[in-house]
């Protein structure tokens, strides 16, 4: 169990420990989890999303790709989040209750990662 501060003064309360499904969920499914069905993403799309993103109050996030599966950083320090594909441009978290989806321009090349979980989404910019 690891809880996350990214750096600031936190409390923790109503902290609910429970088993996730091994496919993984989707976010917002209230009062348990769903089973999600991972799906195969080609190679040349998957290399698309590796990098790092900034969001408009200057939070960041990296993407690092792990196999099939995607690792998402947010901040230095953080705790690897861990997402599998549900689509070519969804990922799902595999252990923590987490969704990011990726938006690309009109050249194909990915713009931008939304991260949902328990926070409100929030968009994150590719820095180049």
């Amino acid at each position: 169990l690891a809880l996350q501060d990214h750096g600031n003064p936190v409390r923790y309360r109503n902290i609910w420990i429970r088993e996730l499904p091994e496919a993984g969920f989707l976010p917002g499914d209230e009062g348990g989890t769903l089973p999600v069905q991972e799906v195969t993403v080609p190679d040349s799309i998957l290399q698309k999303y590796p990098g790092e993103y900034k969001s408009d109050s200057g939070s960041t996030i990296t993407v690092e790709r792990k196999g099939s599966h995607l690792v998402v950083l947010r901040g230095k320090n953080s705790f690897p989040l861990e997402v599998a594909p549900v689509s070519e441009t969804k990922f799902s978290g595999v252990a923590v209750e987490t969704e990011i989806s990726f938006q690309t321009g009109g050249d194909g090349k990915v713009t931008a990662a939304v991260l949902r979980s328990v926070e409100s989404p929030q968009t994150f910019k590719r820095l180049p």
